[in-house]
This record gives C-alpha cells, sequence and structure tokens, in this order.
C-alpha cells in the first residue's frame, strides 16, 4: 500500500508487513530518518498491544497521553491509560486486524492512521465486530517517540 509522506504526495511511503509489523519505508529513506523512527515507534507500539505487553506499551506512552474511546470516553493520564490497558489486555477473547491509511511527520509530531476490524464477544458472550479509525499521534521526546494520542473514530 501506498500512502503520502510527510503531507508530500510526491514523496510515497510504503507500509509492510514484516514479521507481523506494519512499517512506512519511503523509497530510498534511510535508518535514522524521521519518518523511519516514527514508524519504529509505531511499530513497537502497536506489537505491544497485539502481545497485551502493559510494561513494553507503557514505554510507548507520554506521561500526559489522552485517549477517545469508540464511544466517546475520554482516558487522560499515563495512570489511567494504564489502568484501561491492564484490564484490556487481561481480556482473552479480543482480536484486531489493522490496515494502514497513512501517515505524516512534520518536525516533532507524528501520526499514523490505520483502519481497524475488532473483534471481541459481548457481555453475553456473543461476538461482533466493530470497524474504526486509529489515529496515533506521538511526540518527540528526547530521543524516541511517545504516544501522545490515540483517537478511535467508528466507520460505518
Amino acid at each position: 500500500m501506498t500512502t503520502s509522506c510527510g503531507g508530500r504526495p510526491d514523496i510515497p511511503v510504503r507500509w509492510r508487513r514484516a514479521d507481523g509489523k506494519l512499517r512506512a519505508i519511503r523509497d530510498g529513506e534511510r535508518k535514522g530518518s524521521t519518518i523511519v523512527e516514527l514508524a519504529e515507534a509505531v511499530d513497537r507500539h502497536l506489537a505491544a498491544v497485539t502481545a497485551r505487553d502493559l510494561d513494553t506499551y507503557l514505554t510507548t506512552v507520554h506521561d500526559d497521553a489522552t485517549i477517545v474511546l469508540p464511544n466517546g470516553t475520554l482516558i487522560a493520564g499515563r495512570a489511567a491509560v494504564a489502568d484501561f490497558h491492564r484490564e484490556w489486555f487481561a481480556d482473552p477473547d479480543w482480536s484486531w486486524r489493522l490496515s494502514p491509511v497513512g501517515t505524516t511527520a512534520a518536525g516533532d509530531t507524528g501520526v499514523a492512521l490505520f483502519a481497524v476490524e475488532y473483534d471481541d464477544l459481548d457481555r453475553d458472550g456473543k461476538p461482533y465486530t466493530m470497524r474504526y479509525l486509529l489515529s496515533l499521534t506521538f511526540a518527540r521526546a528526547g530521543t524516541g517517540w511517545l504516544l501522545v494520542h490515540d483517537q478511535n473514530t467508528p466507520t460505518p
């Protein structure tokens, strides 16, 4: 899949799935570039979620991170984000499939957008599928990137 890089439609980014990871690779891009560093941070973050690895997940999250759930619930701050994910990761029934939509990086901020198909069981044990857009906003922090906002927007 090809999307634009850094808001520049003339520079294609190919998202690849390698070892179960999604990567944004710009033609000719080298390790250490902003877009590659961002892609690596997004990969680490999503791999931690998929593995339900709370400790690794929290290494990717800024202290002031916010999450907006598909129902509009706001979760704010590292402690609340950790509590939410501790409970969610304990649920063995869910799975998700991510399809990259696009990515952009500008200065010390980057956004990765994915279409998600999320499967789970409701309170009565009946399976359901939810589709939504997942927008992950990262900010450069020191020598790495941390999640500052996670927006989940339902789609038809």
